[in-house]
This record gives structure tokens, sequence and C-alpha cells, in this order.
């Protein structure tokens, strides 16, 4: 075989290999958000749940923090914040809240309910990041 043969072959290749590993990403997203959706389907939310069950089921339903800071301002929830002055207040949640809740890893909640609504949270987050690339 001439080089420039080789070489196309050899080009080739890498791309087949690029694209199954593509592939294996895409199947291994397919499986995970299944197994979350079977998770949704038999976690539903109650009234005596805390706040961040709450939180983390109704993103596992909806897929995205500024839905859910509305539902849960919905709730009634509130946040108290600090100010620089010393005085406090109360005000809704909003998303960077929710966010903070889904990426707190020392919540005292079902682990397997954390894990599932951080595994959707970074899918989202590196699908936002790489349209804003």
């Amino acid at each position: 075989m001439s080089t420039s043969i080789e070489i196309g072959l050899l080009k080739l290749k890498k791309q087949r290999d690029k694209i199954n590993d593509k592939l294996a990403e895409i199947e291994k997203v397919i499986e995970n958000v299944e197994k979350a959706e079977e998770y949704i389907k038999k976690n539903t939310i109650f009234e005596g749940d805390p706040l961040e069950t709450k939180v983390l089921k109704k993103y596992l339903e909806l897929g995205n923090v500024k839905k859910v800071a509305d539902y849960i301002s919905e709730l009634g929830y509130r946040i108290t914040t600090e100010y620089k002055n010393g005085n406090t207040s109360e005000r809704k949640y909003i998303a960077s809240d929710i966010s903070s809740i889904i990426t707190n890893t020392d919540l005292n909640v079902d682990k397997e309910l954390q894990e599932f609504a951080l595994m959707i949270y970074e899918m989202n987050y590196t699908a936002m990041e790489k349209m804003w690339v």
C-alpha cells in the first residue's frame, strides 16, 4: 500500500474510535436518564419532606434550577440573606440558591436522590457550557 492510503486509513480509524467513544458516552447518559426517570416515578414530593429533599426531587422532575426556585418560592419558603452592614432579610429562592443545594454534598438526604440530581445538574451544566463556548 502507498503511504497516502495508509495515512488515510489511520485517520479513518481515529475518527471511528472517536465516534465509538462518543457513542459509549451517549449510551451511558441514556442509561442514567432512564434510571433517573424510574427513580422520579417512585419518589413523589410529600408535604413533610425537608426543603432539600423537595428541591432535589423537583429538580429531577423539571431539570431547571429557575423553575425549581419558582416552585419552592410558591410553597412559601424563604432564605435569609445577611448584608455587609449586618442587617438580614428574607427573600425568595433564586436559581443560584437551588444550584448550591444540588451541589452541596453534605446534605442529610437520600444519597441516591442526591446522586441523580447532581448527575442531571452536571449534564445540564455541561450542555449549557458547550452552547456558550
